[in-house]
């Protein structure tokens, strides 16, 4: 035990505001000390490093202090919710698109960018997450966000990829909104359609969206749910062998 799974909980709750005003500065001073969060230290170069018992178990004071948090139990990883949507949308634009992707910004303005591992290659099934350009870790086909470091404003990321996976449609509908470009080419959009929809025509068509006068949020969903089910269709659970979703990245 190095204290990585409660140096985790502890950043949480240190974006979440759940650490006692109090507290704040001790907080910040033993994730400087132990992540290296405020100099892009990885999960890979600070595994190495122990915190001694005693700074252990102050971490695991703090956070029990301020209350639940967005992750729940001490664990490296959060669930983001059901991503068979985002996958989907991947999966159908792949037909089409060499690197098919999605950008959005948070609340916090933070940009993030998400694309679907190559199925040849290693972490298939996977949805890797880049934050403002510089790669963030991967969410797992079941929906469980593994960080590859700390990224600042960790509650910000984890609240924006909880509304993607819960309605991705209308996530897209809002960033058209907000930034005025497509959420999957990123080109400015000028159309009054494309602006309400959050993408337009071309990347419609590649990602199997409604566009135009009569597209509405709730049909961009309703083909999104359709694509899952096309999906799940493709390969049933009950044919599934077992230890196949370990094989795919699952846990």
């Amino acid at each position: 035990m190095n204290g990585l799974n409660e140096a985790w909980a502890l950043q949480v709750a240190l974006d979440a505001g759940k650490i006692k005003a109090n507290a704040v500065y001790l907080a910040k001073d033993l994730l400087n000390k132990f992540l290296g969060a405020w100099k892009g230290g990885t999960w890979e170069e600070i595994k190495g490093y122990t915190m001694t018992p005693k700074q252990i178990a102050l971490m695991v004071k703090l956070v029990e202090e301020g209350g639940p948090t967005a992750c729940g139990a001490i664990t490296v990883g959060a669930a983001v919710g059901d991503v068979s949507g985002i996958t989907a949308l991947f999966e159908k634009a792949s037909a089409k698109l060499k690197y098919p992707k999605l950008e959005m910004q948070t609340a916090g303005g933070v940009m993030v960018a998400l694309n679907l591992a190559n199925p040849k290659l290693k972490n298939p099934g996977c949805i890797y997450v880049k934050v403002n350009g510089a790669y963030a870790g991967k969410i797992n086909p079941d929906g469980v966000y593994k960080p590859n470091h700390v990224p600042k404003n960790l509650q910000d990321l984890l609240d924006s990829l909880h509304a993607l996976a819960a309605n991705p449609a209308k996530v897209a509908a809002e960033q058209g909104t907000l930034l005025g470009r497509c959420c999957f080419c990123m080109k400015n959009l000028k159309h009054p359609d494309s602006i309400a929809m959050g993408y337009g025509p071309i990347c419609a068509d590649a990602y199997g969206l409604p566009w135009g006068p009569s597209a509405t949020k709730e049909a961009a969903a309703a083909a999104i749910a359709e694509a899952v089910e096309v999906a799940t269709l493709i390969i049933p659970a009950e044919d599934v062998s077992p230890g196949f979703y370990s094989k795919i990245g699952g846990s």
